[in-house]
Formats: C-alpha cells, sequence, structure tokens
C-alpha cells in the first residue's frame, strides 16, 4: 500500500492547521481568566503537534492500523483547531503555531526511527500525549471559569478518550501487521 496515495490530503491539513492559527491576532485583554487563557493556548499547540506527530505515524508505520489511527487522529485534531480558533478568535485569545519544546524533540526523535521501533515510540507518544491532554480537558471541563471554554472542553473529551483507548489497544497487541507481505521474520517478542 502505498502512503502517499492512501492519504494525499495529510500534508494539505498540516498546512491547514498551522493557517488556522496563524491569523488570529493576539489580544492584550481577552476578558477570560489567565486558567482559561492558558488552556485555549496550551491546547492548540498541542492539537496542532499532535496533527505532526501523527502524520509521521501515517507516513512511517508498518501497520495498517497504526496509519488509520493516524488518520482518525489528524482528522479530528484539525477539526478541534479549527473549533478552537474559532473560540479563541471569539475570546480575543492569541494563538501561535509554534509547537513547544517537548512536542518538537517529540517529533524529532520519531522522525528518525523506522520499523517496529518507531510504531512502539510513536504509540507511546499517542497515549502519553492524550492521557496529558485528557487531564487538562477533564480540569478544564469542570473548573473552567467561562462557560463556552467549559462546554467546548467537554464536548471534546469523548474524542480524545477515544483515541486514548485506540493507542492503547494498538499498543498491547504482540503482532506486527503489516499491509504487505513481508519476507522478513517479525522479531517482536510477546509482553509478559
Amino acid at each position: 500500500m502505498n502512503i502517499r496515495l492512501a492519504h494525499p490530503r495529510v500534508p494539505f491539513l498540516i498546512a491547514g492547521a498551522f493557517l488556522l492559527l496563524a491569523p488570529v491576532a493576539i489580544a492584550t485583554e481577552t476578558g477570560l481568566n489567565s486558567a482559561d487563557t492558558e488552556f485555549i493556548q496550551e491546547e492548540a499547540a498541542s492539537a496542532v503537534a499532535m496533527v505532526r506527530i501523527a502524520s509521521l505515524g501515517v507516513k512511517k508505520s508498518g501497520r495498517a492500523d497504526i496509519r488509520t489511527h493516524a488518520g482518525a487522529i489528524i482528522a479530528d485534531r484539525t477539526q478541534g483547531i479549527a473549533e478552537i480558533a474559532k473560540l479563541a478568535g471569539r475570546k480575543g485569545v492569541g494563538l501561535t503555531a509554534e509547537i513547544d519544546a517537548n512536542h518538537a524533540n517529540n517529533y524529532q526523535t520519531l522522525r528518525g526511527m523506522s520499523g517496529p521501533r518507531f510504531d512502539k515510540n510513536f504509540l507511546s507518544a499517542i497515549v502519553n500525549g492524550h492521557t496529558e491532554c485528557i487531564r487538562n480537558f477533564e480540569e478544564a471541563a469542570e473548573r473552567a471559569v467561562d462557560e463556552e471554554v467549559r462546554s467546548w472542553a467537554a464536548k471534546t473529551l469523548p474524542s480524545l478518550r477515544a483515541h486514548l483507548e485506540r493507542a492503547e489497544a494498538l499498543s498491547s497487541k504482540n503482532e506486527v501487521k503489516t499491509s504487505a507481505p513481508s519476507s522478513e521474520k517479525s522479531t517482536a517478542r510477546p509482553a509478559n
């Protein structure tokens, strides 16, 4: 299976995610408290980073099921970026397309990997990233002062939880599944 043909829109989705964030003007006064403002800014940047990382999963994974999941993450998180950009615009919150150092390091590390090692580390990054993200969204859904921020966080949680559950299920598989037959034998060992 040629991944580029299977997912021809991935580069455009990533570029679109960055463009959605670029035109939002930086406001000096948002009308939101600092915790709500910080949540919007951090989660927008996190979503952009997750789209970039998921794009590596689509391009580099040897497993069709991981490529499919990465594509679903890209689609859902790109939609989430559009929503959070609109929310930020309504609330006067400035966003940036810059990715924080932790996400940038994860991206660079994964970019240099291949094969089962890539798959394992990619899924670990997805699980860890979504676990942290869910914790932040749960807190915002319960404690955000602004009703619209609270509502958006609560609405987004089911999708984030589904991505986490799927990544955990993919991580627990002992067998490497590829879309094309391979003459090489798997060196993966069952987990004890």
